[in-house]
């Protein structure tokens, strides 16, 4: 179990993922797309079944925004999407 100050990202074959705390966003889409992301609250919803990015749009704007620092900072290059 971690607190909300808690951060990991990760970037593996064209597929990404950013958490804090029990929020994360998910991105599965074969050929990264950065709109490709989905918003999970993984302490509700662990299976990550239901995108809340609609529902919650500033939290996913504040993840997106905490991937592209994350990506920035280490330096992570993805290949566009052709």
């Amino acid at each position: 179990v971690h607190d909300s100050t808690y951060v990991v990202g990760l970037e593996s074959g064209g597929t990404a993922f950013f958490r804090q705390g029990k929020w994360k966003i998910t991105n599965v889409t074969r050929r990264y797309r950065e709109e490709s992301f989905k918003l999970y609250n993984i302490e509700a919803d662990p299976g990550e079944t239901v995108d809340l990015s609609a529902k919650y749009p500033k939290k996913y704007n504040e993840l997106l925004q905490g991937w592209r620092s994350y990506q920035q900072k280490l330096d992570i290059r993805i290949a566009p999407a052709k």
